[in-house]
């Protein structure tokens, strides 16, 4: 499933300019977003394709955890220029995937990343992988999967049969039109 998703973003990703970079988010938390987010990457990664995963969820990381990585630094320890990309990023077992966790969580996520350095640091990754994936928290409770959606090519939507309500999804939606 995960490779048919992937090869139908390839097709997607014709019509996004040439960013190959998508954020997964869901109306709700606990829908699934990190999973998708995750086996995605890894997804794209098997085609020989070099993808980075980056942890945008700063309010409750879970990509390092999930992975078995080192989550202590990540993209706020770059935002914070307490590091480089090139120090934090860490490549998955034997892949061509990489990984930017999340970092330490800050205490103004929203802000963090509607600022221009993260504005630099995406633009500057988006060009130097062929594929980025950016798991972020969900729509409804804040606006960070917004933020995140002006960095990149395109927005994907999870959500969980039997689990994800209509009203959630109807809101999360009109949400992301309004903006």
């Amino acid at each position: 499933a995960f490779r048919e998703l992937r090869t139908n973003l390839q097709f997607v990703d014709v019509t996004t300019g040439g960013k190959h970079s998508f954020v997964v988010t869901s109306p709700m938390a606990s829908e699934g977003k990190t999973t998708v987010a995750v086996n995605l990457a890894l997804a794209v990664a098997q085609a020989g394709t070099s993808v980075l995963l980056i942890d945008g969820d700063l309010r409750h990381p879970s990509v390092a955890d999930a992975m078995g990585l080192e989550g202590g630094v990540g993209l706020t320890t770059v935002l914070l220029g307490r590091a480089t990309p090139a120090d934090v990023i860490q490549r998955y077992r034997n892949t061509s995937l990489h990984v930017l966790p999340a970092g330490e969580i800050p205490p103004n996520p929203s802000e963090l990343l509607g600022a221009e350095a993260t504005q630099r640091l995406f633009a500057g990754l988006v060009d130097a992988y062929d594929f980025v994936i950016v798991d972020s928290p969900p729509v409804l409770p804040v606006i960070d999967p917004v933020l995140i959606n002006r960095l990149v090519g395109g927005m994907l939507m999870v959500v969980t049969v039997g689990q994800t309500h209509k009203r959630d999804l109807s809101a999360a939606l009109k949400s992301l039109e309004t903006v």
